[in-house]
């Protein structure tokens, strides 16, 4: 009996189609993708188009604490216990996301080698140029350090907005956007 050998896993393949727990939204400008405080069941990848991070501080301040573009993850926090969002993340371009559940990735990450790499590299290379950007500084003494004071001291862009603004006025729900369907996953 001839079997078929298993094809070879491709990570990009995998990001770039719905099956399962994944599903692929497009987004508009300023358009946002989480909240801070939302329920933490995902990570995204970003297919296309550029996405803020930002956080507000209980002084009602709002810090951009990342600018990542195609190729990169994030809401990756799910995986360590993370239950609620600690950050809004927002379109800055048209974008091309695709939504990971905790469930899909942790599985995927556990029979797909070469997704694990990728992924696993993925995160220590931005955790390296996070320690490069802010040597010495923890984000807690971070946001101790910046909670008081202007934004030319800090280094960082703050924009007064009260904490308690809703950040999701232009998010689309679950949905997200448009919902892309792989014709081979229905």
């Amino acid at each position: 009996m001839n079997r078929k050998a298993k094809l070879p896993f491709d990570p990009k393949e995998f990001l770039s189609k719905v099956n399962g727990g994944r599903r692929i939204h497009d987004y508009q400008k300023d358009q946002i993708v989480f909240g801070q405080g939302d329920p933490s069941d995902s990570v995204f990848y970003i297919q296309s188009g550029k996405v803020k991070k930002t956080i507000v501080s209980e002084q009602g301040k709002e810090a951009v604490v990342a600018l990542l573009e195609a190729g990169d993850f994030f809401g990756e926090g799910c995986l360590a216990g993370e239950t609620l969002r600690l950050s809004t993340v927002a379109a800055l371009t048209k974008c091309v996301i695709a939504r990971i559940s905790k469930e899909d990735i942790t599985r995927v990450i556990h029979e797909e080698p070469a997704f694990a790499e990728l992924f696993i590299s993925h995160l220590l290379a931005r955790n390296s140029r996070v320690e490069e950007d802010r040597p010495g500084r923890s984000a807690v003494q971070f946001e101790r350090e910046t909670s008081g004071a202007d934004s030319s001291a800090s280094g960082e862009f703050w924009q007064g907005r009260p904490a308690g603004a809703d950040h999701r006025k232009s998010q689309p729900g679950d949905a997200g956007g448009d919902d892309r369907h792989d014709p081979v996953a229905g």
